[in-house]
């Protein structure tokens, strides 16, 4: 994302129905945190992955892929990443 500002920002994905299981890589103003993201969801919505600071600009990211043993041919769907800036 290009970020306008600094500091703590809730890292959140918007995740459909039945989507598998992934992993996900944090990239933050400190260095990275892996998180996982949910199997199965039964009701798409925004997913908390966690608070992280972040610089101002483009140097955070968040990387998604399939967790290893998902199925052969399972869809991973995620529709949006949202950071969300928390005040001070």
């Amino acid at each position: 994302p290009i970020l306008h500002r600094s500091g703590n920002y809730k890292v959140s994905v918007w995740l459909p129905v039945g989507s598998v299981a992934a992993t996900g890589t944090i990239t933050h103003a400190t260095g990275e945190v892996a998180v996982a993201l949910p199997a199965g969801t039964s009701t798409p919505g925004w997913h908390l992955l966690g608070e992280f600071a972040f610089n101002a600009g483009m140097g955070g990211a968040l990387v998604i892929a399939r967790s290893e043993g998902s199925p052969h041919g399972a869809l991973l769907v995620a529709d949006a990443v949202r950071f969300l800036h928390q005040a001070p």
